[in-house]
């Protein structure tokens, strides 16, 4: 009986060891590790003859083509082999202006912009026609780079007034306080500016809307107006999952954050759409100085994952999360009805042009 048992076991074992081994069924496929793989040997083996490079995000890859040689100044052609005749190169260590020497946008993947626009041809929430794009370090450096870029302007000795409508973010007020900026004074709400005797139509103003709201997830709509206002839209929470979209956001400066439109808030990615180019310099300038721009590994995580959310015209990421946000809200809306000293906040339903049909609001936060 003993060498019965004794026998089944070795079988047995040996039949798990044999199964673990070589079937394959059990064994995690890193599929996607293994494409990221052939993807970055392929762009290695492109020879660019030592002048210029080619990168995974590099001009064509999304219409399929394989990536092209980046040439270095003063070189041209397919590899990047034929010299440029009567090219002068800079190299100058010391020059005056090291800004001219590395400008940011040299380091901004075409691609990702191309993708970004797309994105929002799809979800239909922002007018891409005629802007410039700009990415930041999330969205918070954005609305630094934009208070700065609009402070510019102001050839008064008194410093442009930054105002917000209640609730806002928090952020607003604490950032500019924080940098001790000498041209921007955060002064509350705009609604109390409008009524107020400061309101005069002189002082430089600038004001931030944030729409939907943050927190009470509302759309809102700039209270100010005038040749001396200039207006930020924080657009981050401006998508499928939050909030109908009623209309293309078609704006001077909108802002959006990667962490509102995917979830990856840990990539520490934003980007602005800038109409006035002159705007658009000193954000760029603001962005080189703080950060030197975006990291290029940043960047291609992003137009990957850009990439599978418009694959499908944002179905399978927009549906999901919003069904997901209206179970919670369900079960929340639930729980307060049982209180007589509490309420969550309450916004009318509107059309969605993405989803097409009147639909509720479902903010990430709840406002009570």
């Amino acid at each position: 009986m003993n060498k019965l048992l004794v026998a089944g076991s070795i079988i047995l074992n040996l039949v798990f060891t044999i199964h673990f081994l070589y079937n394959k069924s059990t064994t995690w496929n890193p599929t996607w590790t293994n494409r990221a793989a052939v993807e970055a040997e392929e762009v290695a083996s492109v020879s660019c003859s030592g002048h210029g490079r080619a990168y995974v995000d590099g001009l064509g890859v999304l219409d399929g083509n394989k990536p092209s040689c980046e040439c270095n100044n003063c070189y041209t052609g397919n590899d990047c082999s034929i010299l440029v005749s009567d090219c002068h190169v800079d190299a100058d260590s010391m020059a005056q202006d090291e800004l001219s020497l590395s400008e940011v946008g040299s380091f901004v993947s075409a691609e990702l912009e191309r993708i970004i626009k797309k994105l929002h041809n799809v979800v239909g929430n922002a007018v891409t026609d005629n802007r410039f794009v700009i990415f930041g370090t999330g969205a918070t450096q954005l609305i630094a780079a934009s208070i700065h870029a609009l402070s510019q302007t102001n050839s008064s000795t008194s410093p442009a007034r930054l105002l917000a409508s209640v609730p806002y973010y928090a952020l607003y007020k604490v950032q500019v306080e924080f940098f001790h900026c000498v041209k921007v004074k955060f002064e509350g709400d705009a609604s109390v500016w409008k009524k107020s005797e400061h309101n005069d139509n002189i002082t430089q103003v600038i004001e931030i809307v944030t729409s939907p709201n943050n927190p009470d997830g509302k759309l809102e709509r700039a209270v100010l107006d005038g040749p001396n206002v200039k207006t930020i839209h924080d657009y981050a929470y401006y998508w499928p999952y939050f909030s109908p979209i009623t209309v293309p956001a078609d704006e001077d400066l909108s802002l959006f954050s990667l962490s509102k439109t995917t979830g990856h808030a840990g990539s520490r990615f934003g980007w602005a759409l800038v109409k006035d180019k002159d705007v658009y310099e000193r954000m760029k300038n603001y962005i080189t100085l703080s950060s030197m721009g975006v990291s290029r590994e940043t960047q291609l995580r992003v137009l990957q994952l850009l990439k599978v959310v418009v694959g499908d015209g944002g179905d399978e990421i927009f549906h999901f999360g919003y069904e997901t946000l209206k179970k919670r809200w369900e079960m929340m809306n639930k729980i307060f009805s049982m209180s007589t000293r509490f309420s969550l906040q309450t916004i009318k339903p509107e059309y969605c042009n993405y989803f097409k049909k009147v639909r509720d609001f479902t903010p990430c936060k709840f406002f009570f």
